[in-house]
């Protein structure tokens, strides 16, 4: 398998070895977790089997840990178990990320790096450990194109589609010195392939318009979860399910004046179709349910620098959504592994099951959402900022019993970087339910809130401040 995926030799050997990896990819693959593994050994071959390594000149090996610790206090959460909005939670995260970073030249680079993390819930004294790999992939650059393969972070749709660490391929060519069509394939839950190829263009300095399209094929049951208004029923085994879904992608930015616009708009096609067998001591029934799959999604931001160290935006972000009726098309914008960030709670799990943040892993936000917002950034020193953010929540579609919006939130953040490698974050949110969301009993749950703190140190960090740790550069040159 190592022979498969190692491209770094020369660019016909690199093209030849991509094809290899996307026909494993799309036909060969099923097993997740065997792939990682071979992300892990190829990381390792790289480094110390390939012209170059470990044992010659003009390399650099930089063992390194990154600590990172986040405290957060939340009120008035969402509760899966209980079915109410009443999760309270006082948590700790620390991880610990040792690395091993290698670099030959400028064009060969690879990294490895595992997340050791503990996790401890105050309230109830919970504890929990994993260890995690989060990292191992080599790149190959080269005068016009670049090559990489292995296990990291993908990010697909600028995190509208996809945002999770999976293994997988990617190829960039420099069409000329402004244009670059990339293609990218990986590979999510089990042995589901995700797949993208894109074109952008340079406009300007800080200036790009993209354009792009997606492809997912569902080989591991997911769109069972997603088509949630087909009801279970008493001796109903676990649903099976099949499908390919298709995004079609514009993404720009672009300077007007000085106002900056900024944003992605996504179209979604694709077909569904999920299998349900119920199994009694005297029949065995099984129903296949189709579904067409028809929707939107847009995240747009302009902004304006008022002073040298004052900023505002003023930004939109929206999904089509879905009365979650029996139909032959789903409007819900389906996602794979969503991950955005314009406000703190609602897109970050504290109002499931309205949040857009677990569209495809548990089921489809129900009336899709409007949000408009504003954010504030002042910077208080060249290492100091303080960011503020509201926002409101609307249905994109009509909700039923006259509800008019999810809520509004309220977020501030100060952010210090008080060493060039050292970071510390205090945030605070408040949402405001509105009169869509709704508890057991009917009524409007009680205001959510949420105070955090996040810290980071990284390994430059230990090298400058401890010049005799074990954390120094090994340099070939």
């Amino acid at each position: 398998m190592i022979n498969e995926i190692l491209f770094v030799r020369a660019p016909v050997s690199s093209f030849m070895a991509f094809i290899r990896m996307v026909k494993m990819i799309l036909i060969d693959a099923s097993d997740h977790y065997r792939l990682r593994r071979a992300a892990a050994v190829l990381w390792i071959v790289a480094v110390f089997m390939l012209p170059g390594g470990g044992v010659a000149d003009d390399f650099t090996v930089r063992p390194g840990i990154d600590l990172i610790q986040s405290m957060s206090v939340n009120e008035g959460f969402y509760d899966e178990d209980t079915g109410d909005f009443n999760l309270d939670e006082i948590y700790t995260v620390l991880t610990a990320v040792p690395s091993l970073e290698y670099e030959k030249s400028p064009k060969l680079y690879g990294r490895f790096a595992v997340n050791l993390e503990w996790f401890h819930e105050w309230k109830t004294g919970d504890d929990d450990m994993d260890a995690i790999l989060s990292e191992a992939f080599i790149r190959y650059t080269g005068e016009r194109a670049s090559a990489g393969g292995g296990f990291k972070t993908r990010n697909f749709g600028e995190g509208l589609i996809h945002y999770k660490e999976e293994p997988g391929v990617l190829l960039d060519l420099d069409v000329d010195d402004r244009s670059v069509l990339g293609f990218e394939m990986a590979v999510v839950e089990d042995r589901s392939p995700l797949g993208r190829i894109r074109f952008a263009y340079r406009t300007g300095f800080l200036e790009e318009i993209e354009v792009f399209a997606a492809g997912f094929i569902d080989r591991d049951d997911c769109a069972a979860d997603v088509l949630t208004f087909f009801p279970r029923v008493p001796g109903e085994k676990a649903p099976e399910s099949s499908g390919t879904l298709f995004w079609f992608g514009l993404k720009a930015e672009q300077f007007f004046g000085r106002f900056l616009l900024s944003g992605i708009a996504l179209y979604e096609y694709g077909k569904l179709e999920i299998s349900r067998t119920i199994q009694t001591p005297r029949f065995s029934l099984r129903r296949t349910d189709k579904a067409d799959v028809q929707a939107w999604a847009v995240d747009f931001g302009l902004s304006y620098p008022l002073t040298d160290n004052l900023f505002v935006e003023a930004f939109l972000y929206g999904e089509s959504g879905d009365a979650l009726s029996p139909s032959n098309t789903v409007n819900a914008f389906i996602s794979v592994t969503p991950y955005h960030q314009r406000t703190d709670i609602f897109f970050s799990g504290g109002v499931e099951p309205y949040d857009t943040e677990t569209l495809f892993v548990r089921q489809i936000v129900q009336y899709g959402v409007l949000c408009p917002g504003a954010d504030v950034q002042y910077e208080v020193s060249d290492k100091k900022r303080i960011k503020l953010t509201g926002a409101v929540f609307f249905p994109e579609s009509n909700p039923p019993e006259d509800g008019r919006y999810y809520g509004w939130e309220a977020d501030a953040a100060y952010d210090w970087e008080f060493h060039d490698d050292a970071f510390l974050s205090l945030y605070g949110s408040f949402f405001r339910y509105g009169d869509i969301i709704k508890g057991p009993s009917g009524d409007r749950p009680g205001d959510a809130w949420r105070l955090g703190m996040f810290f980071l140190l990284e390994s430059d960090f230990f090298r400058a401040v401890f010049p005799f740790s074990g954390f120094n550069v090994i340099d070939g040159r």
